[in-house]
């Protein structure tokens, strides 16, 4: 593959990322590491940062009620109490208003 041939096709793999396919998505549809996908998305000022797990967003979902605590949240995901507050902190900082905590 000549160097040409290497600069579209992680084009094209960053436009996939771009249209709303998913890591593992892009993975598959272009036979490609998800080094490569994240290598592409980068390159081509895609982020991949903004596409949560469906679990992420389950997570999200349980932070809504305030009469659950972080640790009762993470033992219910399977997840670190530290990994919740992680989910939180990134849902606020994109503008999910988490009323009661």
């Amino acid at each position: 593959m000549t160097h040409a041939e290497r600069c579209e096709r992680r084009r094209q793999i960053a436009e996939t990322v771009r249209g709303g396919a998913s890591l593992k998505e892009a993975c598959k549809k272009h036979g490609v590491t998800a080094t490569l996908v994240y290598a592409s998305c980068a390159e081509h000022d895609v982020d991949l940062k903004l596409r949560a797990s469906p679990r992420v967003l389950k997570v999200i979902a349980a932070l809504q009620d305030p009469g659950r605590s972080l640790a009762e949240i993470a033992r219910s995901f399977g997840i670190s109490p530290q990994r919740v507050s992680q989910i939180y902190e990134e849902a606020v900082t994109c503008g999910i208003r988490l009323t009661g905590r």
